[in-house]
C-alpha cells in the first residue's frame, strides 16, 4: 500500500526522486496555485453583500467609510438612471479637491 501512494504522488525512484516528483504530483502544484489565485482575485472583486447568500456581481463602487466595495444594485447612493445634474451635483459635493489644470486637454 505504501509503495503504489509513493508511486502515485510520484515520489518512488523510477528516475530520480526529483524527476519524478515534479513529472507527478509536483506538477498539480502549479495547477492548484492558477485556480486558487484566480478565486482569490474573484472574491476581492466581487460585490461583498451575502445577501440572501450571496451577489455574483463585480463591486465597482465603493461604499464610503468602509473598506467594502458593492455593485450598482447593492449600493446606497448609485442611482438607476444617472443624468447629469446628478454627476454634477456629486462633483460639486466631492472632497478630493479641484481636477489637475495641466492635464485637460
Amino acid at each position: 500500500m505504501l509503495h503504489w501512494m509513493y508511486h502515485w504522488m510520484g515520489i518512488d525512484n523510477t528516475g530520480g526522486i526529483i524527476y519524478a516528483f515534479w513529472s507527478g504530483f509536483g506538477s498539480d502544484l502549479g495547477e492548484f496555485a492558477i485556480f486558487w489565485g484566480l478565486f482569490a482575485n474573484y472574491k476581492k472583486h466581487v460585490c461583498h453583500v451575502d445577501h440572501p447568500r450571496f451577489c455574483w456581481r463585480i463591486g465597482t463602487h465603493p461604499v464610503a467609510g468602509t473598506p467594502y466595495r458593492v455593485c450598482k444594485r447593492h449600493h446606497p447612493d448609485v442611482p438607476e438612471l444617472v443624468s447629469i445634474e446628478a454627476i454634477t451635483a456629486a462633483a460639486s459635493t466631492s472632497t478630493e479637491g479641484e481636477p489637475n489644470d495641466d492635464l485637460r486637454t
